[in-house]
């Protein structure tokens, strides 16, 4: 282990800690994450863009395939965005349309992978295409449950918990954390 690289993450950790402590800092408590609105920070995009890649991506990943799966997620992220400002709002239609556009970006980056890159791509493409039809039955799930926590989304859609968080994040769910049972519902 280098002595110099710890002892620069331990000086910069000090840091950190030392400045909150000379300015202090304020809760506000908050019974959720509301991902519609976390989402839109670059450091949590990257996230979920990560958790996307991770989850649905074969091992042996190409970063030609995080870019177009950020160019999806951040296409997602600015359309609901747009959604807001012209009061889309209201009744799920956010997280309905955020789900749409994603199995649309999907389905037509897997045509265009096998269309472009041919035979090869394939295998490819097939990430894309899970992940279409993950969010049709998230989306679909949701239709019929304004809320419900983890383990119902999982047994009722078939897709594991791991595969369902990012999608979630990514369509502005609300994740209600502080009273037990914690619980997703639509924004």
């Amino acid at each position: 282990m280098n002595e110099d690289i710890v002892w620069e993450g331990q000086k910069s950790i000090e840091f950190i800690v030392k400045e909150v402590a000379d300015r202090g800092w304020s809760d506000i408590p908050l019974q959720a994450d509301n991902f519609a609105e976390l989402r839109v920070d670059r450091r949590f995009r990257e996230a979920q863009t990560t958790e996307l890649y991770e989850q649905y991506f074969l091992p042996e990943r190409h970063e030609f395939e995080w870019q177009v799966l950020n160019e999806i997620v951040t296409t997602v992220i600015s359309s609901s965005i747009a959604g807001f400002v012209v009061g889309a709002v209201a009744g799920g239609v956010v997280g309905n349309a955020a789900y749409d556009l994603l199995k649309k970006l999907c389905s037509d980056v897997a045509s265009l992978f096998e269309e472009k890159l041919g035979a090869r791509a394939r295998e490819r493409a097939t990430s894309f295409r899970q992940l279409a039809a993950d969010a049709e039955k998230i989306k679909g799930f949701f239709n019929q449950n304004q809320k419900a926590r983890i383990e119902e989304i999982e047994q009722d859609t078939g897709i594991n918990r791991e595969r369902i968080y990012p999608l979630m994040k990514l369509a502005g769910l609300k994740h209600h954390r502080r009273d037990n049972p914690c619980y997703w519902e639509m924004p």
